[in-house]
């Protein structure tokens, strides 16, 4: 996105409207001269984890697929977290779980296919509703490092 002299002159001139409620001339020589310049990707406005941006470039919130509930131990034993998942999105699992899952469990309706590398990467196995107690039964005991989770329903 690049920005030049002229649009801020334009962005003062609606300031200065808005704040004194009578429009206000800016000449040239009010301006100081502004060098063009880019956003960096990481900062440019956008879309962001709680949005997403339409075909037609409108934004809108994104909403909540379900959740997925895994434990350290088999039979959803142990240590477990409730996570809360967003259809088609990759997550690293969070602190403490990583390669330490045992059990693994979608909503109804959700399917969830596990990877044995961060941001869904390696091997991987597709869980859907109920999911699995016994994780190391399907050869990915204690595997699990990132999921994707999508409306399986």
């Amino acid at each position: 996105m690049i920005f030049s002299g002229k649009l801020f002159a334009i962005i003062g001139t609606v300031l200065a409207v808005t704040a004194g409620g009578s429009p206000v001339e800016i000449t040239d020589r009010e301006l100081e001269p502004v060098r063009s310049f880019r956003i960096p990707h990481s900062r440019s406005p956008g879309p962001h984890h709680d949005e997403s941006a339409g075909a037609d470039g409108s934004v809108s919130p994104k909403r909540s697929l379900g959740n997925v509930y895994f434990c350290t131990d088999n039979g959803f034993q142990g240590t477990c977290n409730l996570f809360g998942v967003e259809n088609d999105v990759c997550n690293n699992v969070p602190d403490g779980f990583n390669d330490d899952i045992s059990a693994f469990g979608p909503d109804r309706g959700i399917g969830c296919e596990l990877f044995e590398n961060s941001y869904c990467g390696g091997n991987s196995i597709f869980l859907a509703y109920p999911g699995n107690a016994y994780l190391a039964n399907l050869g990915f005991g204690d595997t699990t490092s990132s999921f994707r989770c999508i409306n399986f329903s």
